[in-house]
């Protein structure tokens, strides 16, 4: 069903805080060793105390787990663990650490690691939020959402701990809500797509399948999305033909029927919460020049 031996990376960053040792063994154990992989580990550790997270992890791990160190060159094949005490953000195919002594912060932090992938990597970025405390995680989870990346957390009922897994979910911007080892698997079935913004199968009845997903869309939510920006529709659409690995409008069509929850997953892509709602700034400066003439000509009261 899937293109082998994708050209280009997928850049995944792990988040973790307590009770994420366990999460983060679990799925580096069951995910196979993929050369279109690129992770990165933001584990929030003590500053204070010499870390051996690395040499824990790489017992269990398919693939090399490195330390990260400043200006490294992020590497297919590989995961990185950002050392305690820094914040990690990723640019160029390169990690950059900044060192932070504040305390009361979570560090690394996996917000400034999930934006800069966001930015960097686009719909090619994963973020995976795993077992922690706090909600650390959940503004970049808007951010590679917002530019068509894929978002994955822990099933509240397997995390240890599960604020940081809950935090996201509650954005409304999680993909799916995953075992640690299901994860492992949707990294591998992700990383085997040869280009994450190819469109689905053409198919001579798919319009028909594209009406009656929206159908289905305005009857559970009571919103009609028929007359929405065309090219948002399709592309949002086609996402979550990914995220559910269906490959069709038709076979999404089926799929929606038999698992009625996906029209809500559909329904927050469809409304995705952006960090900036005024992101086309021009449109909104020219409202603003005309809603001062209009004020600037109304009498006081």
């Amino acid at each position: 069903m899937l293109k082998q031996n994708s050209r280009k990376p997928l850049y995944v960053g792990l988040a973790a805080s307590a009770g994420g040792l366990e999460a983060l063994t679990i799925l580096l154990k069951n995910t196979e060793k993929h050369d279109s992989l690129c992770i990165v580990i933001a584990q929030h550790l003590s500053p204070d105390h010499e870390s051996l997270l690395v040499n824990l992890l790489a017992r269990e791990s398919n693939f090399p787990i490195l330390t990260a160190k400043n200006g490294m060159s992020l590497l297919s094949g590989t995961a990185v663990v950002i050392p305690p005490g820094y914040n990690g953000t990723v640019s160029d195919d390169k990690i950059y650490l900044q060192s932070t002594h504040k305390h009361g912060v979570p560090k690394p932090s996996a917000n400034d690691l999930f934006v800069s992938m966001a930015e960097t990597y686009q719909e090619r970025a994963v973020g995976v939020v795993l077992s922690g405390t706090g909600s650390d995680g959940a503004r970049g989870c808007r951010e590679i959402k917002a530019r068509d990346g894929f978002v994955f957390a822990q099933l509240l009922n397997e995390a240890k701990y599960e604020g940081m897994p809950k935090a996201a979910i509650d954005t409304g911007c999680v993909d799916r809500v995953l075992s640690a080892s299901q994860i492992a698997y949707e990294l591998i079935r992700l990383a085997n797509y040869e280009e994450i913004s190819n469109p689905p199968k053409k198919a001579g009845n798919e319009l028909d399948s594209l009406d009656n997903i929206l159908g289905l869309l305005a009857k559970q939510t009571g919103v009609s999305f028929f007359n929405y920006k065309d090219n948002t529709l399709r592309r949002r659409i086609n996402r979550r033909l990914l995220a559910t690995d269906t490959v069709s409008w038709i076979e999404y069509e089926q799929y929606v029927q038999e698992h009625p929850y996906e029209l809500d997953n559909l329904y927050q892509d469809l409304l995705i919460s952006v960090t900036a709602f005024f992101r086309d700034e021009s449109a909104f400066n020219e409202l603003e020049k005309l809603l001062r003439r209009i004020i600037a000509g109304k009498s006081k009261g």
